[in-house]
This record gives structure tokens, C-alpha cells and sequence, in this order.
């Protein structure tokens, strides 16, 4: 390409070292001479593969010479069109005043309405004229679920009516008629149903040993994002969760890097997510960039990890506003791809040690069931329970 711009700069040049060689008798007023003119052999095609090429035909004609015919895929947006992909161009061995051209175009994209022939003449003057694509057939199968307003919130220690919005389901799960990809505890227990792929949960004590001590104190505390099927693990100690989940799929995650991120051009994906092949195309690229998915490994991305106030770890922050997580969802054989970008993560700050990063304790003899108990201090890490994250979320069909 670089060859032949500058091809296209030498004749030019030469073109213009002619018409300023020009007596003054025969000096012309090019700039009172009209942009190229573009004659297509047909205007529009009533349907285009996709990922096969089809064949725009036509003549250009310049009363000064033709520079160069190039082309860009269309789009409609309400009435209008916008580019799609990068301007091609089209070779042309000459400055000739009329040339006919066989342009070969692959529909590499689902929405493209059209293509939009450009012609230039050596005045730099341009045309343009749009070849119409009515329909684009032979898209492959795949479409996402896109959700823009995802708000979960931790659910209390062992609660006896729990309300929290702490699962998410990516398919939804018919509660009483209605399908939710939100849901309580509860409403997991009632529908009994498969499809829930995550929980956001608080991490202070493991759940199982009745009543708590000191021993039940959890390495990790504060905010994560959890595999429902990992719940029960001692890291996670949510291990009387499982009462309220009779069924279970497997989900595995990932945090993922700044560099990450902008090689798998998330913000661009959640910009333009929708239902439809490309957005389905555009997840795919999540496993190339982590290859690794092992179920009962990747199960959980944590706030802070290190966070226990109780230990010398090493604190981390690991997600903030504009973070992204990648998951892979699990059922049977069938793996779907998806991305959870955090629009404002919950509020922990108030629970922070002097050092800022990691959570206090509170009293770890007691179950904190529901808010407000009697009896209860609700300091530190007990101050979490049912502080909302807000998301969004796109997910392979």
C-alpha cells in the first residue's frame, strides 16, 4: 500500500508540474471543473453472503484524471450510514480521465447495508456513490445476552429468610412465572433449577462450624465474586449456601489486566454489544487470551485479596470502577464465553484498617443472619453484608 501511495504522489506531482508548464494562453481555471463522476453498472443487490466477495462494476470519468477509486463497507444507522472497517483501495496503473473498474468486496460484517464507492481526481476533488446490500444472508449461528443494570448484593451468614440479590443467571430462572437473572437465595431453593452462575458474597468465617470460633476466621475477607458450585470451599466458607442450591453448574473466572483488557478491546465490545454474531464473534477471543480454565482453580476474583485484618498478608486491590472479569460458563460439554465490566463496585472503605486496604473483624462468636440483629455491632467486615455492586454484563448464546 505504501508503494503504491507513493506511486499515486509521483504522478500527481507530474501532473501538476504539466498543467503549471501551461502558457498563458493556455492556462485553464481547474478549479471551475466539476468532481469525478461515478456510473455504477448496477446501484444495489438484493442479498450478499457473508464472507463471500461480490463484484461492484462501473465507470468514473474526470475531466482531470482519476488519482485513485477506493471503497468502505456501510452500515445504516436510522437513515444514515456509517463506516464500517478501514478505507481499500482500488489499483490504477495511470492518471487516465475515464476508467472502469471491477471492485471485488468480502462482506466481513453481519450489518452491512452497503458499499460506498469513492473517486478522486488528481485536484484532489472526491465523489462518492453508495452500491445498496439489502439483506446479508449465510450469517453463522450466535447472538449474547447483554445486560447493562446488574446490582448484587452479599447475603448474611446461615440467614433463615434470605433477601439479598445474590446470584446471577446469565439464561434466568422461572421464579413463579417470571424469569429472573437476579435472585435471592430463597428464589434459587424454590425454582430448583439449573442456569445460576455466580454469587457476589461477603468472606469473613466459614459457614459450617456451629457456633463460630476463632478458627472459623476465613485467610480472606471482604467482597469476591464466587462460582456457585465452589461455595462450599474453606477459602470461600459459604458451605451453608448449598442448602439453599440444590443444583449447580460450574462457572470459571478470571481478573483481567489493563493490557488485557485493551487486547481484547473490551470497552469497544460493551460500546457496541448486541444480540447478534458479531458481539458472539467478539467474545470468542476470551480463551485466546486465557487459555487456562480449570474448574475448582479460577473459581473466584476477590476485591482485595490479603484483605484479613487477622493475618500479616499482603494487601491487594484488585477491582475497582471500570474493572473487567471473564467468565466461563459451564454446562455439561456446552462452554459459553462471557465479560462482567464493574460500573461501581461496592463500598468498603468504611471497613478499612488505618492502613487502608485491609477489613477489620467484628464479633466472630456470633452469626450475623439479617440486618439489624439484636445484640450485634455490625463493625468492620459485618458492615458489608448487602452492599450492592452495579455491572454490566455480556455473555455468549
Amino acid at each position: 500500500m505504501k508503494t503504491y501511495k507513493l506511486y499515486i504522489a509521483a504522478l500527481t506531482l507530474s501532473a501538476a508540474a504539466i498543467i503549471s508548464s501551461c502558457t498563458k494562453e493556455e492556462k485553464t481555471d481547474y478549479s471551475q471543473m466539476t468532481a469525478p463522476q461515478i456510473q455504477l453498472v448496477s446501484e444495489m443487490i438484493n442479498s450478499a453472503e457473508f464472507g463471500q466477495t461480490i463484484t461492484i462494476e462501473g465507470t468514473v470519468k474526470s475531466e482531470t484524471g482519476v488519482r485513485d477509486i477506493s471503497y468502505i463497507l456501510k452500515k445504516k444507522n436510522g437513515n444514515d450510514y456509517e463506516s464500517v472497517g478501514i478505507v481499500k483501495y482500488y489499483p490504477l496503473p495511470s492518471l487516465d480521465k475515464e476508467v472502469s473498474f471491477s471492485i471485488p468486496v468480502v462482506i466481513e460484517d453481519d450489518e452491512v447495508a452497503g458499499v460506498e464507492i469513492i473517486a478522486t481526481d488528481v485536484l484532489t476533488k472526491s465523489t462518492g456513490t453508495i452500491f445498496k446490500i439489502n439483506s446479508v444472508t449465510g450469517v453463522p449461528q450466535g447472538g449474547a445476552w447483554v445486560f447493562s443494570n446488574i446490582e448484587l448484593a452479599p447475603e448474611f451468614e446461615r440467614p433463615e429468610s434470605p433477601q439479598q440479590p445474590y446470584l446471577f443467571s446469565t439464561v434466568g430462572v422461572n421464579v413463579g412465572g417470571t424469569v429472573k437473572h437476579v435472585l435471592t437465595l430463597q428464589e434459587a431453593k424454590d425454582a430448583a433449577s439449573r442456569g445460576i452462575d455466580f454469587a457476589f458474597i461477603n468472606m469473613w468465617k466459614n459457614t459450617q462450624n456451629d457456633p463460630p470460633a476463632a478458627g472459623s476466621r476465613l485467610g480472606n475477607r471482604g467482597f469476591a465474586f464466587v462460582d456457585v458450585s465452589q461455595l462450599n470451599r474453606g477459602p470461600i466458607g459459604r458451605q451453608c449456601d448449598f442448602d439453599w442450591l440444590p443444583v449447580r453448574d460450574t462457572t470459571t473466572m478470571h481478573l483481567v489486566n489493563d493490557n488485557l483488557a485493551a487486547a481484547g478491546k473490551f470497552a469497544e465490545l460493551f460500546e457496541n454489544a448486541a444480540d447478534n454474531w458479531k458481539t458472539y464473534k467478539a467474545l470468542s477471543r476470551i480463551p485466546e487470551l486465557f487459555p487456562t480454565w480449570t474448574p475448582g482453580t479460577h473459581y473466584n476474583v476477590m476485591q482485595r485479596s490479603g484483605a484479613s485484618a487477622d493475618n500479616t498478608t499482603a494487601c491487594n486491590l484488585n477491582l475497582k470502577k471500570g474493572s473487567y472479569i471473564v467468565f466461563r460458563r459451564q454446562n455439561n460439554l456446552d462452554f459459553k464465553y462471557g465479560v462482567m465490566q464493574i460500573v461501581e463496585m461496592a463500598d468498603d472503605t468504611d471497613a478499612l484498617d488505618a492502613g487502608g486496604c485491609k477489613i477489620l473483624g467484628d464479633d466472630f462468636t456470633k452469626w450475623y443472619t439479617q440486618p439489624n440483629q439484636e445484640g450485634h455491632t455490625y463493625n468492620g467486615v459485618a458492615k458489608l453484608y448487602g452492599r450492592k455492586v452495579k455491572l454490566r454484563i455480556v455473555v455468549q448464546k
